[in-house]
């Protein structure tokens, strides 16, 4: 929605270039190395994010570093930690280190936005995760995720109560090889990175034919790969990496499980799993959704019919189908006897009368190949294999039944209930018993909403340039949780303009000068200059001396159109302005 950079970075900066010598030509500490070790006195070049790095060294604690850096663990550096400029990549000693709207955890030496957070959520603080619980970092990644206290030994599924470095106490986290919350997917899911694959070596594999992106699995022959797959060098020409994918080349229609939950969300209603070829197959045992011809190809199931879809203009016209009857036993409808996803419907004149059967809310038991937590903005129900559409409030993502947590097969996933006859679900009520929606963990206020995390159950992601997060609108800054304040920002209409709307926006905002590209809920004052250099924060004044001593600013009133910001509709305050624009 906007974005909110304050410029901590200018003086951090003069200070790196203070402190680097040359010696014999390498680079002294803090020196701008490009990524080359041998270019620093060190020989240790350390990457903090694609456009910098700097000439560091290994330590033991803060004292082995220099003034305004600090001694911190990073992934990949052997030796543990290594000295690091504060300000860079979120870590800092002083609030004045971090971003607007981030306060510094002294303990933990990291930025943090002050917002509460749930299992398996990203953060750089322990003060963001539930009570008891720690903000952990995956060693060999950098990902950081909070966990939750487990003395009492009880996790959701998908998660071990384990020791935690730093924490007080056994947490629970994930349960897969590299302890993750963004890894462990099996061979052919979905996945955007390689850090969500399997374990080691398991990489994400892209079709560059058709777009599609799926987990592969490492391996050195196709003896390693199960059926229906094939060992294969990836670069073409001999020297690897080498990964077992579908013979098919493609993932849509893969199975690994006959277990009733995991074939819905791989092969979709009214399938079976193949195990011999891992191909769904059509179920033709009378279940719901089976193929039929007949109500006898029904019979497995007490009061089951062969219904045909007979809407007057759909793809999904003819299709046949069985339905489980949902007859009270008196003639009447019960809806109960539905499963998510299915309404009960009565087979007489105009649907209103019985016999009462469940049929697909999606009109059809032939759904589309999203998979969970695929994209179904454009489509809705109909791209999703299990018939199901979660739609939040920018975006949508394919779902599916489930009566409990493991049902959904993944842990970044929950069972969420429905509410408002089923058009509505709430992640913080247990399904019911005739069970709920795969939700994704997070997307609640405060919830990272960076590209990859899940989407906002309500309100809007606040972009903040350092970081993104759910927000909601507001009136007044009571609207909003504590350590929020209401404040104007920018929400981009689509076409390049981009519309005034008031959001929480957590507190801390830049000072005097500082960046406000994106709109005044950048700035601790709330007010925003324009200026064709950058738009910056401004704040009001009385006379020059209450712009800072630096001089460079001066107190003089603005025309509304050259100002963002609440103080922007009184035409006679003055504001503080850069003597050069």
């Amino acid at each position: 929605m906007m974005r909110a950079r304050s410029l901590v970075l200018a003086p951090l900066l003069l200070g790196l270039a203070c402190s680097t010598s040359s010696l014999g030509n390498k680079l002294g500490l803090g020196g701008a190395c490009g990524g080359k070790n041998d270019a620093c006195q060190s020989g240790l070049c350390y990457a903090i994010d694609t456009q910098s790095s700097v000439c560091t060294k290994t330590c033991a604690a803060a004292a082995d570093c220099p003034a305004r850096w600090i001694c911190d663990s990073v992934p990949g550096i052997l030796n543990g930690k290594i000295c690091l400029p504060t300000g860079q990549g979120g870590r800092c000693t002083v609030e004045s280190d971090c971003p607007a709207g981030y306060l510094c955890d002294t303990t933990a030496d990291r930025c943090y936005i002050p917002v509460s957070r749930e299992l398996c959520s990203p953060c750089t603080s322990s003060k963001q995760c539930p009570t008891g619980g720690a903000c952990a970092t995956v060693p060999a990644t950098g990902e950081m995720y909070c966990t939750v206290g487990c003395d009492s030994g009880a996790c959701p599924a998908g998660f071990s109560c384990e020791s935690v470095a730093g924490a007080s106490g056994k947490q629970c986290v994930p349960d897969n090889q590299e302890r993750t919350c963004h890894a462990g997917k099996a061979l052919c899911s979905p996945c955007r990175s390689d850090d969500e694959c399997g374990g080691p070596g398991d990489l994400c594999v892209r079709n560059v034919a058709s777009g599609e992106e799926f987990c592969g699995k490492k391996c050195t022959k196709d003896a390693d790969c199960p059926p229906a797959f094939n060992c294969l060098d990836l670069s073409g020409n001999g020297s690897g990496p080498t990964q077992c994918v579908p013979d098919a080349q493609t993932c849509v229609g893969y199975c690994d499980s006959t277990d009733a939950s995991a074939v819905q969300r791989e092969c979709g209603l009214g399938s079976t799993c193949d195990l011999s070829s891992r191909r769904c197959q059509p179920a033709t045992d009378g279940s719901e959704c089976a193929a039929c011809a007949t109500d006898d190809d029904c019979a497995a199931k007490s009061g089951s019919r062969c219904l045909v879809n007979d809407c007057t203009d759909c793809p999904f016209k003819g299709q046949k189908f069985c339905a489980l009857s949902c007859d009270d036993g008196s003639g009447h409808a019960d809806a109960s006897k539905c499963g998510v996803g299915f309404f009960c419907v009565g087979l007489g004149a105009g649907g209103s009368s019985g016999p009462w059967h469940c049929a697909p809310k999606s009109g059809t038991c032939r759904a589309g190949a999203g998979s969970l937590g695929d994209d179904c903005t454009g489509g809705g129900a109909a791209q999703c294999l299990s018939g199901l559409c979660l739609t939040f409030t920018e975006e949508s993502v394919c779902s599916a039944p489930c009566h409990e947590d493991s049902d959904c097969g993944d842990a970044r996933y929950k069972c969420c209930a429905l509410t408002n006859g089923g058009k509505t679900f709430d992640c913080q009520q247990a399904p019911g018993a005739s069970g709920g929606v795969c939700s994704p963990r997070g997307g609640g206020f405060g919830d990272d909403c960076s590209p990859g995390e899940p989407p906002c159950l309500s309100g809007a992601c606040l972009d903040l340039g350092t970081a993104a997060l759910c927000t909601k609108d507001c009136a007044a800054d009571a609207d909003c949780p504590s350590g929020f304040g209401c404040r104007e920002a920018r929400k981009p209409n689509g076409d390049g303009t981009y519309a005034a709307e008031k959001v929480c926006f957590p507190n801390g905002g830049g000072t005097l000068g500082a960046d406000c590209t994106f709109g005044p809920a950048a700035c601790e004052s709330g007010l925003c200059l324009k200026k064709a250099s950058g738009n910056i924060c401004t704040n009001t004044c009385q006379a020059a001396a209450d712009c800072g001593s630096s001089g460079d600013y001066g107190c003089q009133t603005v025309e509304k159109a050259d100002l963002f910001g609440g103080a922007a509709t009184d035409p006679t305050a003055k504001f503080c302005v850069p003597k050069v624009l």
